[in-house]
């Protein structure tokens, strides 16, 4: 008889383990908005700092309460760090080439993105000092490290995921509800299953690009 309960005790965490991974898979995830926008014709430099700033983004969890930061999570744009100089405006318009040109259509396509989920509130957006090729007027938001940034506070009772990426000549920005982490229990299954949220230090200096 011992031998029998073992057994059945042996497939009875089985199946409590599947089960688990299974609600994981399925309730931890869901995607609640998404925006693109278009890669204008303009040079391989403008296109690798846009690809290299999705790449530091990506995976950021803002987690229910907090206020995300652009230049918080991807830190200052500087050639040490990979960056090329392309394409920017100044605040009267003028255009001047500058490190990590580009990195305003993703602040732009992130904002949009924002805009589509009630209870994520826009702190900080700023306008460009002329027209974009990539956006309506009116719906870009403009980012200068030291000086402008983009922020929003996530109001809403769980936390949320900012996955990013270029493909196709477009910038995609897609945000996750994420329920991992929401209580104790999840905490402790996710851990074992190996899907915990991923950690980011950057280091800032004090320069600053239009």
């Amino acid at each position: 008889r011992t031998g029998i309960n073992s057994s059945n005790e042996k497939q009875e965490n089985e199946s409590n383990i599947i089960i688990g991974i299974s609600t994981i898979q399925n309730n931890t995830e869901e995607q609640i908005a998404e925006f693109t926008t278009r890669l204008p014709n303009d040079t391989e430099a403008r296109d690798d700092n846009i690809r290299l700033a999705c790449g530091i983004l990506s995976g950021t969890v803002v987690k229910g309460g907090e206020e995300f930061s652009l230049w918080d999570v991807i830190g200052c744009p500087t050639k040490e760090r990979g960056y090329e100089k392309a394409k920017t405006f100044t605040s009267d318009g003028e255009v001047i080439q500058s490190y990590g040109g580009g990195i305003c259509q993703l602040s732009t396509t992130i904002y949009n993105t924002v805009l589509k989920v009630d209870g994520l509130e826009v702190t900080e957006r700023h306008e460009h000092s002329r027209e974009v090729p990539y956006i309506e007027d009116g719906k870009d938001a403009a980012v200068s490290y030291g000086n402008s940034d983009l922020k929003f506070k996530n109001n809403l009772d769980y936390d949320i995921r900012i996955d990013a990426e270029v493909e196709n000549r477009k910038v995609k920005i897609t945000l996750v509800k994420s329920l991992i982490g929401s209580t104790e229990k999840q905490k402790r299954i996710a851990k074992s299953l190996g899907l915990t949220k991923k950690d980011q230090t950057v280091e800032h200096d004090n320069s600053a690009t239009i």
